[in-house]
């Protein structure tokens, strides 16, 4: 499965030194196959990959990978030491298919919808670490990769 990615431009929060817009890479994933989820998370990292060498500035530190667990979506994004200033470039994948899963788990059981987003998040943070372990176009860049599926000052090392 090949993500389409659609670029659309967004404003950038307030209180950001960077510029006052962003563009937003989006994609979607509607299959919630394992298979196909680890497939979108390869593609999103591909392309945050090829929009490095525009992103990295000298205040770049982080490629910084958000699961967002209550919507299914990947973003990932250069940002600086303090994880507030982002990239002008950011890469995000809605994972619809597991969103759809996730709510027909939450109207059964409630403590099993959180359960199985906590695994999905083990899941994706694997999925990311396995491939940039042998990623040279990552390697190449000076950045730390870090991930969180709550807040950025919860990141940890992937």
């Amino acid at each position: 499965m090949k993500l389409n990615w659609e670029e659309q431009k967004n404003s950038k929060p307030a209180g950001s030194t960077a510029a006052t817009t962003c563009t937003v890479y989006h994609a979607e994933c509607s299959n919630s196959a394992n298979k196909s989820v680890v497939s979108a998370i390869d593609q999103c990292i591909d392309k945050a990959l090829d929009l490095l060498s525009i992103n990295v500035v000298d205040e770049s530190r982080y490629l910084m990978f958000e699961w967002d667990k209550a919507h299914s979506t990947l973003t990932i994004a250069v940002t600086d030491h303090t994880k507030a200033n982002d990239s002008e470039h950011v890469v995000r994948c809605i994972m619809s298919g597991l969103y759809k899963e996730m709510q027909s788990i939450r109207d059964l059981s409630p403590s099993d919808c959180d359960e199985k987003m906590n695994a999905y998040s083990f899941d994706v943070k694997y999925s990311i670490n396995n491939y940039l372990t042998t990623c040279s176009e990552f390697l190449r860049y000076s950045l730390i990769a870090a991930f969180h599926s709550d807040s950025r000052d919860k990141s940890i090392l992937v």
